[in-house]
């Protein structure tokens, strides 16, 4: 087996109950569409790849380090 989930049911709600509540789960809650949340995960990226621009100061003026950017980078829709 590669992985692959066979499911047999009368009653495909039930599936699609579960499989709504597992994306819900993982996606962000934010009236942002998916092409802003992908906007922001490649300002994020060009921001924190550039050492002209993402500097010593950066963390002082964002709150957050490179390091925590790449987290949030690496948590947001690559699409």
């Amino acid at each position: 087996m590669n992985g692959d989930i066979i499911i047999c049911t009368d009653n495909k709600s039930k599936v699609i109950e579960k499989i709504y509540k597992s994306i819900y789960n993982v996606i962000p809650k934010t009236n942002l569409s998916a092409i802003e949340l992908s906007s922001i995960r490649s300002l994020i990226y060009h921001a924190i790849s550039d050492e002209k621009f993402f500097d010593w100061e950066m963390p002082t003026l964002t709150g957050m380090t490179k390091e925590e950017f790449k987290k949030l980078l690496d948590k947001l829709p690559n699409i």
